[in-house]
């Protein structure tokens, strides 16, 4: 049934699955396996969320302005404590294992006990089908988001160069994030071994990168935003 549903998310029908070899125990551990999931699922609806909001602010702020003050150090810091946020997410996410059959699985679990979809369904699909694919990589990873931030913020670009022109070193204090943050949100992000097991793998370590990725991006986005148009300078920029 678990490959079953990985093969084919993100099209899931539960009556369907009960056609499949393990429905039987799946059925019956519907209620653990929901506990078990239910911190992936939330996590993944609580990023729709986030994105949604995140991403219009973040539009509606580049075609307002064509440049930043860089004295104006609270909102200069904000801003791109949002933009470095979203941009960490995205990556974060494209790089979690097993997700199409963790939430898949929860998506069902959920349906059997409640008899109903969630109401955020649809949302979570379509989310997880544009983070899906093969982004093995955290170069690749950050070039895909980028551009698919760059589709959604055109005006972006100008601002990120015309900031960098200004700027001699990178920001060092962020605005803090809190704000954006709820009860259970990004629970999942904030606890790589809920990831990845065990703990010390090649995934955790890197997830556990991410962690500092702000001062990365500050460097990339607002020192040098032309090497991120070249496959060699991008390398470099992963080993900083």
């Amino acid at each position: 049934l678990l490959k079953h549903i990985t093969r084919t998310f993100p099209k899931i029908n539960s009556q369907e699955a009960t056609q499949h070899k393990g429905y039987e125990f799946f059925e019956s551990d519907k209620e653990k396996i929901s506990s078990e999931l239910e911190d992936w699922y939330f996590t993944i609806r609580d990023v729709t969320a986030f994105n949604e909001k995140a991403i219009a602010e973040l539009a509606s702020v580049s075609s307002e302005i064509s440049t930043l003050d860089m004295n104006n150090f609270y909102l200069t810091a904000t801003f791109f404590e949002l933009l470095a946020g979203v941009v960490k997410l995205q990556i974060a996410m494209q790089m979690v294992e097993n997700k199409a059959r963790n939430i898949a699985a929860y998506i069902i679990a959920f349906e059997l006990i409640q008899g109903k979809k969630d109401d955020h369904l649809q949302h979570v699909l379509q989310y997880m089908e544009s983070v899906m694919g093969d982004q093995n990589k955290l170069e690749d990873r950050m070039w895909h988001t980028m551009l698919y931030l760059r589709e959604r913020c055109l005006p972006l670009e100008r601002i990120i160069r015309g900031a960098s022109k200004g700027l001699l070193d990178p920001i060092q204090k962020w605005s803090s994030a809190a704000s954006f943050e709820q009860k259970r949100m990004f629970s999942i992000l904030y606890d790589a071994t809920k990831i990845v097991q065990p703990s010390r793998t090649d995934r955790y370590l890197e997830l556990e990168y991410l962690n500092n990725l702000r001062e990365w991006m500050q460097y990339a986005l607002l020192v040098c935003p032309a090497a991120l148009q070249d496959d060699e300078a991008r390398r470099c920029l992963n080993k900083i």
